[in-house]
């Protein structure tokens, strides 16, 4: 029987591990050899693909309904332009000043913000499609992710497309393919098929997980002597490894009935302003030790409980 009553705590808490992660991939934590490189460009680069698979799960519940995803993307559009305007200095020193690159920014999101922008994109456009056959627009999003893949990789041809690193993270090859995932775990009530209840489910997900870190390991090794080379945004296993990990979650889910969110929305605010936290700190958001991550999570999070606190009277920021 499916879980319908209270709060998935357990959810929660891994957005939690999730979002350590990603501030642990803001780091120079991949200078630390190959064990370095798994954590920033490895196991790292499931946490967005999930957070995305969660929001489309989620959306699921509105996406009939115009009128709650105008609203909806009314309330996301506004949280993106208050962290704009708040990372604006940063975008202006980034860019130097040039008009053409603060409106990529502006665009397509600053420096983490670009989740917020993908968002955004991919959930209208889960709206406008909601009517269409649900195999078709499964098909149609694995196409777009692989077009966002070959982007990415062509690179290994000694092709270089600028700026692909912002390219592949927009919503059309990143946003909308995950997104739709859990859109369609949804629609589809997959964590109730008897497959996704099974073990087997789980080591299917961890062999996948295996095969991510082989194909991190490639990319570490023909990399190495790159100086500060671009990161690669996708991983061709990861729209096979992250539906199973959040379906995995699922599965061993605990509900708690009346919970106020609170971590949930610790976990959104401490995403938003961990970058300036590590600025804080460093004098640069892009200059982050990974052993001084205790301070940059703590200050985080000591930022984020006044975050929660302004919000209530002004819901701007999440």
């Amino acid at each position: 029987m499916a879980h319908t009553a209270g709060r998935n705590i357990t959810l929660d808490y891994t957005k939690l591990a999730l979002i350590m992660l990603i501030i642990s991939g803001h780091s120079d934590i991949s200078d630390y050899g190959l064990f370095g490189w798994f954590f920033s460009d490895g196991f790292a680069r499931v946490t967005v693909p999930l957070f995305l698979i969660v929001n489309g799960y989620y959306f699921a519940d509105i996406a009939h309904d115009k009128a709650k995803v105008k609203k909806y993307l009314s309330r996301l559009l506004i949280i993106y332009v208050t962290w704009t305007v708040i990372y604006f200095p940063f975008v202006w020193y980034m860019t130097g000043g040039g008009k053409k690159l603060i409106l990529i920014n502006l665009f397509t999101g600053y420096y983490h913000l670009w989740y917020i922008a993908s968002l955004i994109g991919a959930a209208l456009l889960i709206y406008l499609t909601h009517k269409c056959n649900m195999k078709v627009m499964l098909i149609t999003a694995y196409v777009l992710f692989l077009i966002g893949y070959v982007i990415q990789k062509i690179y290994l041809l000694d092709v270089h497309i600028y700026m692909y690193p912002t390219i592949v993270r927009t919503f059309l090859f990143m946003g909308f393919p995950f997104m739709f995932a859990g859109y369609y775990i949804k629609k589809n009530n997959l964590e109730e098929k008897a497959f996704f209840k099974s073990t087997g489910m789980v080591v299917l997900a961890a062999v996948l997980m295996v095969l991510l870190l082989v194909e991190s390991t490639f990319v570490y090794y023909f990399k190495l002597n790159e100086v500060n080379p671009a990161k690669d945004e996708i991983y061709f296993v990861v729209p096979f490894l992250c539906p199973l990990l959040f379906l995995t979650v699922l599965k061993y889910s605990k509900y708690e009935v009346g919970g106020d969110g609170y971590m949930s929305k610790m976990v959104s605010s401490i995403y938003f302003v961990h970058i300036l936290a590590i600025f804080i700190i460093t004098g640069s958001p892009y200059k982050a030790e990974i052993v001084m991550f205790p301070i940059y999570f703590f200050l985080s999070v000591l930022m984020s409980a006044v975050i929660l606190e302004l919000n209530k009277r002004f819901r701007i920021f999440l």
